[in-house]
């Protein structure tokens, strides 16, 4: 994550192919900015960064970024318009004299080509726009180079279900991955596999990134159930157990 010094000097470096400077949080404008830098046509493996809150001559642009534009960057990785789901660090919003400023840190793809609605975008120095055949398959050579089995690390373990009078408990093998940590579970998402990830999504049995456990948790209130308990210290296993409605004890 970037220090406001850091920031300082991004803003008004303006020879690098790696920053793109914005006043606007629409997702038209973010989605193929971010999908560029995914895809890291230059192959520079840093990451890009867009600068939201700042006009094009590097100056602060007046903005006041509250979290309603927050929400807006957040979206952008999980609604599933960009795939494989791209990596991004949000910076705290800045509050300079001159208005406020947010650096998104968006970092190389390990599966290119990344998407946004279908389309490959990309940049190369002052030019961003849409790929053209030759520069997806360059995309899709540098995935191939580094591909790594789905089994690379196998794992035989199967999936536990214990029902009781009162609760049921799940045990599943794999624990918290990437991204996700027990302090910020389950407001994050991470994926092994961003290649089955981004195919769930475009055969329709994904309707957004990070959706499914609090979908799963709004489903059991609604149910009168209380909230699951997970247990996120298990390094190899997940394990939630949910109760019985009370009303249901009688």
């Amino acid at each position: 994550m970037v220090t406001e010094q850091e920031l300082r000097g991004l803003m008004f470096d303006m020879e690098s192919d790696r920053i793109e400077r914005t006043v606007s949080f629409r997702e038209d404008k973010l989605g193929p900015a971010v999908c560029a830098f995914s895809n890291d046509l230059p192959n520079h493996r840093k990451p890009g960064y867009l600068l939201l809150g700042v006009s094009d001559d590097g100056s602060a642009a007046g903005l006041n970024i509250g979290d309603d534009e927050l929400q807006r960057i957040g979206n952008i990785r999980s609604n599933g318009n960009i795939l494989p789901q791209p990596y991004l660090v949000v910076s705290p919003v800045f509050h300079f004299p001159e208005g406020d400023v947010v650096a998104v840190e968006v970092h190389p793809a390990d599966f290119p080509p990344v998407r946004y609605n279908g389309r490959v975008y990309i940049r190369v120095g002052p030019r961003k726009g849409i790929a053209s055949q030759q520069e997806e398959r360059t995309l899709s050579e540098k995935r191939i180079s580094t591909a790594k089995t789905f089994d690379e690390q196998p794992c035989n373990a199967p999936v536990y279900c214990y029902e009781f009078l009162d609760r049921i408990e799940i045990v599943n093998p794999g624990g918290l991955y990437g991204d996700v940590r027990p302090e910020n579970f389950p407001n994050a998402s991470d994926y092994r596999n961003p290649v089955i990830a981004s195919a769930m999504k475009i055969l329709g049995y994904v309707n957004r990134f990070n959706f499914g456990v609090k979908n799963a948790m709004r489903q059991l209130e609604r149910n009168g159930n209380p909230q699951p308990l997970f247990n996120l210290d298990l390094k190899t296993k997940f394990f939630v157990s949910v109760e019985i409605n009370p009303e249901w004890h009688a």
